[in-house]
């Protein structure tokens, strides 16, 4: 009995193998990197306020995954940074804040990505999406 789990084991090992180097071709990760430039406006019925934007971060990991012919499985994860200096409020009286927020994204999106002649690839798609603060 022990002999037919540990061939089962085996297999199992050969199986992962096999299967990694065939996705291995099929499968890109990816890093992104950028700069974000917020734009904030307060404002209610008793007072209102004005944000100069302070250039901040993003980086990005995500997953091509081929699925079929021109589709794919694209998750990310995201973590941006958005940071505004308030600097007119009528409570602060003439005073400044610089509000610093970081915000966690998760994207589950299905990609067709289509030829286009010489020039690359024409993508499109869509999926859930979720931010935490």
């Amino acid at each position: 009995m022990s002999c037919n789990i540990r061939n089962e084991k085996i297999l199992l090992i050969v199986l992962a193998i096999v299967c990694t180097e065939d996705l291995q071709g099929q499968t890109e990760f990816g890093l992104k990197v950028g700069v974000n430039s917020p734009s904030y406006n307060y404002g209610d019925s008793k007072a209102s306020s004005e944000a100069e934007s302070i250039r901040s971060f993003n980086l990005a990991g995500y997953l091509d995954a081929f699925i079929s012919q021109g589709i794919y499985l694209h998750p990310e994860v995201s973590i941006q940074g958005k940071v505004a200096k308030i600097v007119k409020y009528a409570e602060l009286e003439g005073g400044e804040v610089i509000q610093r927020v970081n915000w966690l994204d998760f994207a589950f999106n299905l990609l067709s990505k289509m030829p286009v002649g010489n020039l690359g690839e024409f993508f499109g798609g869509g999926g859930p999406y979720m931010g935490l603060l």
